[in-house]
């Protein structure tokens, strides 16, 4: 009896070091396992969080004064230019410069600030008008307009010191120059290449018979945004279009209209010209500021790429090492296996020796920077925490593909 107790004990001895390594094995595969369902989990939860709710098309109103008469929105002139704004290619939910629908309205005769404000405008077109066109009543009641909300905006075509009433009233004047071309203007945010496809290189057609540029006090380089040639070079001192936050100004409507002594806009809804992608992002970035939105937040370009890859390395590394884990999983089973078939007297002092073995096992959570467990948990925690902000959608999903292929690689290894 007493050679069959020395037997059983040594052979507790054998046994007690198997089942801590089998419960620390068996504690780690808990530990891929709750990283692969926290992954799901937390993927799951940033596709839902990041996924943009459904936008609403913002619609504005483009309006005129007697709108149909000298270049304004709604004359024979400006017809393909409503082309363009109505193409769903290029404003809409799908539009190539945001995500806005416009119409046009005729203000009539008698200009008011409160016929602006009762018609509901977003922007006001002024084409090719006399300086006779307006009263000075109805000027100073534009610029009340203009001056009671930020979201006002103007756009205004100032061809000569007899056809710049806006302009004008404004203080800036009008000189008559060649009628060539100009340049767009280096400028951070610029309301005429938000999209920035205009290089410096790229000509802006005036031919509208006559030239011009602007001068006066109230030019700056912060509203110059396109510039006249002068010897084939771009000229600072000649600033061809201005925009001052409110107002957009062009010292030749042709350059944003038909009916010039050359093609400047072409024909239809499309945009293929330097003069198209001119006037199609000036409207988005009016647009825009018209939104209550910073200028140029539709069309300027956005870049994601280097976050998104940052982001799958990082998940590349736990798979790894998830792996490592539940391989040696395997043996702790086998172990187990061999501890229970030995005597009901043995089974019960293997209990202790698991009991044992459980606290161990208990503390690989601490922060033990040689306990190699730790920086298994640890990389999954940057994992989780790490996403890019900018890049949340991608993440998100690229935690799911993780979580899912997490699960695939424990149940190979516990085949």
């Amino acid at each position: 009896m007493a050679q069959v107790s020395s037997d059983i004990e040594q052979r507790i001895r054998e046994l007690k070091p198997s089942h801590r390594a089998g419960k620390s094995k068996s504690v780690r595969r808990g530990v891929g396992s709750a990283v692969a369902i926290a992954a799901l989990t937390l993927g799951g939860v940033l596709a839902l969080v990041s996924s943009p709710a459904q936008a609403v098309t913002t619609t504005l109103r483009v309006c005129s004064h007697n709108g149909t008469d000298y270049y304004n929105i709604l004359g024979d002139n400006a017809a393909n230019l409503r082309a363009k704004l109505n193409s769903a290619d290029n404003f809409g939910p799908t539009g190539t410069y945001g995500d806005y629908s416009f119409n046009f309205f005729d203000l009539g005769d008698d200009l008011t600030q409160q016929k602006l404000e009762d018609g509901g405008c977003n922007v006001y077109f002024s084409g090719y008008e006399s300086d006779g066109s307006y009263t000075q009543a109805e000027l100073d009641a534009l610029a009340d307009w203009v001056a009671a909300s930020p979201t006002h905006q103007v756009v205004a075509g100032c061809d000569g010191s007899s056809n710049d009433p806006v302009c004008d009233r404004l203080g800036f004047t009008v000189t008559t120059d060649s009628d060539s071309y100009g340049f767009v203007a280096d400028l951070e945010v610029n309301p005429i290449n938000c999209d920035r496809t205009i290089t410096f290189e790229d000509r802006i057609n005036m031919a509208g018979g006559v030239g011009g540029y602007f001068s006066g006090s109230a030019v700056t380089a912060d509203n110059t945004v396109a510039i006249h040639e002068t010897g084939g070079v771009a000229d600072p001192s000649k600033p061809i279009i201005i925009y001052t936050g409110s107002y957009f100004l062009t010292s030749d409507i042709n350059m944003i209209q038909d009916g010039g002594t050359e093609v400047t806009i072409s024909p239809g809804p499309g945009v293929s010209t330097i003069n198209d992608r001119v006037i199609m992002n000036a409207f988005s970035g009016l647009a825009d500021v018209a939104s209550g939105l910073a200028l140029c937040s539709s069309a300027a370009p956005t870049t994601t790429t280097l976050a998104t890859t940052t982001t799958l390395a990082t998940t590349t590394t736990l798979e790894t090492t998830t792996t490592a884990v539940e391989t040696t999983t395997t043996v702790a089973d086998t172990s187990t296996t061999v501890a229970t078939s030995t005597t009901t007297e043995a089974e019960t002092t293997t209990t202790e020796g698991q009991n044992t073995s459980t606290t161990q096992a208990g503390n690989l959570g601490a922060n033990d920077d040689n306990n190699p467990d730790n920086d298994e948990v640890d990389e999954g925690t940057l994992v989780r925490t790490g996403s890019e902000p900018r890049a949340g959608i991608a993440v998100g999903f690229a935690l799911l593909v993780l979580g899912a292929g997490l699960v695939v690689v424990r149940r190979r290894a516990l085949a």
